[in-house]
């Protein structure tokens, strides 16, 4: 599995991979990064703009953060040593698949494959898909349900017994006072603290 392209899935940094390793050195200043080859990787790395050292980033170590943004880096592997019998394997269970997302990511990599066969790679080529979409999509769902459950436990549920306790109240036949009381028990009764129906009851 060879590193192709890596990219933020929150901002605009990115970095092709031209040489068979998981490192890449990156500039913060102008924002920017670059594969070398596996013999210039224990080399400092100087910026031609701003002529100060980049920091390196591993792959295999790093958490798969940007180091710009914090966002998720998204990894594209090219898989160049598939036998006949594994390609057509690959084909029927992962291309079909994510055939076009394959395609898109490999026309857009065609500058950097370095006279490779690019049909083949078109044909091996499989995206790992890094990002949990799936926890975030479950996270926001449950956000949502709380903050749902907040609002109609706090806000529309009080207010709908308010209106109910008054309805009861008002169409008793009882003097103002009787009304009043016969509100703040049906307040009670429903588990909200007993409040006034009219100001300044006599």
């Amino acid at each position: 599995m060879e590193v192709k392209l890596v990219s933020c899935e929150q901002c605009d940094f990115a970095v092709p991979f031209n040489y068979d390793n998981k490192t890449f050195f990156f500039c913060k200043t102008h924002k920017f990064g670059v594969n070398v080859s596996s013999e210039k990787i224990d080399v400092k790395q100087i910026c031609k703009n701003c002529n100060k050292e980049m920091e390196r980033y591993n792959l295999a170590s790093e958490d798969n953060s940007c180091p710009f943004c914090g966002g998720y880096l998204s990894v594209m592997y090219v898989n160049n040593n598939f036998s006949e019998s594994e390609n057509k394997q690959s084909e029927k269970q992962e291309f079909y698949i994510e055939g076009e997302e394959a395609k898109r990511w490999m026309k857009a990599l065609s500058p950097y494959m370095k006279g490779k066969n690019q049909e083949q790679n078109t044909e091996s080529a499989r995206r790992v898909i890094t990002k949990p979409k799936f926890l975030r999509l479950m996270t926001l769902l449950g956000l949502i349900i709380i903050l749902s459950s907040l609002f109609y436990w706090f806000e529309w549920r009080p207010s709908e017994i308010r209106k109910q306790c008054s309805v009861l109240a008002e169409n008793s036949r009882y003097i103002r006072s009787v009304r009043n009381n016969i509100y703040r028990l049906c307040l009670t009764t429903n588990g909200l603290k007993p409040e006034s129906l009219y100001v300044n009851t006599q």
